[in-house]
């Protein structure tokens, strides 16, 4: 699904917000792939879109460096990776992603600015002295045979570099590497080590996945005339990541608020009837459930006296409740 304010063609996406809603769908890749960027060479593949949380997952090319020798890079295996986001709704997630770097005896480095003006330099070392000497399959990168770095909020340009241009290592690890990922993407394997691009070709075809967060930049929650809220029933949130604004439906409604009567109400009456984890979420223990705008109400059922009239309504209890509660 692409929902608004994201659209393939300008005639279905919020250009007026941001070029980058637009996004593009080439048929050069089976099965189709959206992508978001610009020209080819940048674009990038989105896997998915959440209105509710602002976010968008995307596949990043991994950095690399490969050597042929202990003091010879190899001059047609090394590429590092870098973004410029400052005109872009979108930004890395700190929460969601960490700096990783694969490798024995590397030193990985991810620099960039933050809100365009602050600089901003992290990384991390990885050693290791052999293959053996690397951590299990399956271990947190703690520095043996990778490592991690967070990254900051507000992350508007980044690039990732490898400052040693020499090896000690390159006989059993020829390639080292380093990426913005996914939290609890990567699990460490020996078998990455190995071989002249061989994590890459094994497990990172299409790239890393990372999780950006995307907002209207170019206003705020305090701007009504000019905010995205469309819908009746939803409410403008600041960004958590850098400047803008998100839109949500209100409390009660689901849909889309960035459309004309977009936020819908929920019934939840209708929930509770159709699947039972619904009846712990909209309780309603014992008593009639009547669905209103935005909401439900809980009436309790009356009972009726032998000669026709009612006792009044109170809620009704079991015995072992009514014995709790007195």
């Amino acid at each position: 699904p692409i929902p608004y304010p994201f659209g393939i063609g300008a005639q279905c996406a919020a250009v007026s917000l941001s070029s980058f809603f637009n996004l593009d769908c080439k048929n050069t890749s089976h099965p189709l792939q959206p992508t978001v960027g610009g020209p080819a060479d940048v674009a990038v593949n989105v896997a998915d879109i959440s209105l509710e949380r602002g976010e968008m997952r995307v596949f990043i090319p991994v950095s690399y460096i490969c050597f042929t020798s202990s003091a010879t890079v190899s001059a047609s295996n090394n590429d590092t990776v870098g973004f410029g986001l400052e005109d872009t709704p979108f930004l890395p997630s700190p929460g969601r992603n960490r700096f990783t770097v694969i490798g024995c005896n590397t030193l990985g480095l991810v620099g960039g600015f933050r809100g365009g003006t602050s600089q901003y330099l992290a990384g991390c070392y990885s050693y290791c002295d052999g293959a053996s000497g690397a951590s299990d399959d399956g271990a947190p990168c703690t520095g043996t045979g990778c490592c991690e770095a967070s990254i900051p909020t507000n992350l508007t340009a980044f690039n990732v570099a490898f400052p040693i241009n020499s090896s000690s290592v390159w006989g059993f690890n020829p390639c080292f590497y380093a990426m913005v990922a996914e939290v609890g993407w990567y699990r460490f394997q020996r078998r990455d080590l190995a071989g002249e691009l061989g994590f890459i070709n094994n497990r990172a075809k299409d790239g890393a996945p990372v999780i950006v967060n995307w907002a209207v930049r170019n206003g705020s929650c305090l701007e009504q005339r000019n905010h995205a809220c469309a819908s009746a029933n939803s409410y403008c949130e600041s960004a958590s990541n850098g400047p803008g604004y998100l839109c949500h439906c209100s409390p009660g409604y689901e849909g889309n608020a960035y459309l004309n009567n977009g936020c819908q109400d929920i019934d939840e009456c209708m929930l509770r009837e159709q699947d039972p984890k619904y009846e712990e979420l909209y309780p309603c223990r014992k008593g009639v459930c009547l669905n209103t705008l935005g909401g439900y109400d809980c009436k309790c059922k009356k009972r009726t006296k032998s000669d026709g009239t009612n006792f009044g309504c109170r809620p009704l209890y079991s015995r072992d409740e009514q014995l709790l509660i007195g």
